[in-house]
């Protein structure tokens, strides 16, 4: 278990990325920069283009893990398609005077909050992936345990316990002999 220490700055990260989702500027790039120093971590605003919020958000990130945390933002955004271009954050919200966030989903405009609904509480007891570095282009460097699963089959509903992903299919945990 972690320290209520390294949990609870945990949580204040990936609530804080949580936010992030949630929220839009004229100038993208202010997303980004407006939560830097609640991190800990100084950007440079001439850096960026204003409308370049995916290289400040992985100059964020490898500011962040340089300065020895973790990568919060991961699942902030869990029911929202991944980036494109950076596949650890989830898709970026389109640019909105109003301040709500709207995204492209299914070739449709949706509003962030009505896909994501409140945001979720993540279960630190559950350590996030030991994250070592970015690289400038947005590939994340991590350790994290795994286990190897299959698609469950209408016999694996009888015979004992399957999990179910937040799309609805079911998987079966092959178990430790397989990963050998």
């Amino acid at each position: 278990a972690l320290d209520a220490v390294h949990r609870s700055a945990a949580e204040r990260g990936h609530a804080v990325w949580q936010c992030a989702v949630l929220r839009t500027c004229t100038r993208p790039v202010d997303t980004i920069l407006s939560i830097m120093g609640l991190f800990g971590v100084t950007l440079d605003p001439a850096a960026f283009d204003v409308d370049d919020r995916r290289s400040a958000t992985i100059a964020l990130a490898q500011g962040i893990l340089q300065a020895g945390g973790n990568a919060s933002w991961l699942g902030a955004g869990f029911r929202l398609p991944p980036d494109r271009g950076l596949s650890t954050f989830p898709t970026f919200p389109i640019p909105s005077r109003s301040g709500a966030a709207f995204v492209h989903v299914e070739g449709t405009i949706q509003a962030v909050s009505d896909i994501i609904g409140q945001p979720v509480r993540v279960d630190i007891e559950c350590p996030l992936p030991r994250c070592r570095s970015m690289t400038d282009s947005g590939h994340l460097h991590m350790n994290a345990r795994a286990a190897l699963v299959r698609p469950a089959e209408k016999a694996d509903l009888v015979l004992g316990p399957v999990d179910e992903a937040l799309d609805g299919t079911q998987w079966v945990f092959c178990g430790e002999s397989a990963l050998s």
